[in-house]
């Protein structure tokens, strides 16, 4: 195996540090929170609405929180390719939710074959395979481990679910999505304290 150069290990270190801050962790944690209140309330409207605004104020909070601390980074070559494969990820996760949604409305009109009815009867399953692998392949995608147990946890939580006839579906994904947001706000709070920040241009020390 070829050794890292120096700029190879500062480049994954100042990567590392970006996604540091558990801010990420902190919005996937909260969106399967709001899957599992759309749930037990019905008020799915409200919530997905919540959950649009709530991804998209996610570069926002870390251009308040993150950058000020550590400074605004952009990579190029793999590790920037592989930002746009994440994004491009969560276009094609918002496109396989619509497919899934259309899906089972098809096969509730009752004309549907034997397998598509058998598909639907355990859709958990496949939203645990999407959703689970989902979360695995970014964790590949941005070098981050924990990543992983995310997946593991999502994909285990839906196919319980599934098993039990969705017994507390609701309940266990807000336990998986608070489970994985606590995760994520002790990452923010060590972030915080680990880097104070930078000094303003033209600030004055007292």
């Amino acid at each position: 195996m070829k050794p890292e150069s120096t700029f190879e290990r500062m480049e994954k270190t100042t990567w590392l540090r970006v996604f540091e801050d558990g801010i990420w962790d902190i919005a996937i944690g909260l969106v399967l929170l709001a899957f599992g209140l759309s749930v037990i309330t019905g008020m799915t409207a409200v919530v997905t609405g919540g959950v649009v605004v709530g991804l998209v104020s996610v570069a926002g909070v870390k251009k308040g929180v993150t950058e000020p601390r550590i400074g605004r980074v952009r990579f190029r070559g793999r590790r920037g390719r592989r930002l746009g494969d994440v994004t491009w990820l969560l276009a094609a996760l918002s496109i396989a939710g619509l497919l899934v949604f259309l899906f089972i409305a098809w096969t509730a009109r009752g004309a549907a074959p034997a397998w598509a009815i058998a598909i639907r009867d355990h859709f958990l399953i496949v939203i645990a395979l999407i959703w689970g692998g989902a979360a695995a392949f970014c964790g590949w995608l941005l070098e981050l481990r924990r990543f992983y147990a995310y997946g593991a946890l999502i994909a285990a939580t839906l196919i319980a679910s599934d098993l039990t006839s969705g017994y507390s579906l609701g309940v266990a994904l807000i336990a998986c999505g608070g489970l994985i947001a606590l995760v994520g706000l002790g990452l923010l709070f060590r972030f915080v304290r680990r880097y104070p920040r930078l000094p303003t241009e033209g600030a004055v020390d007292e």
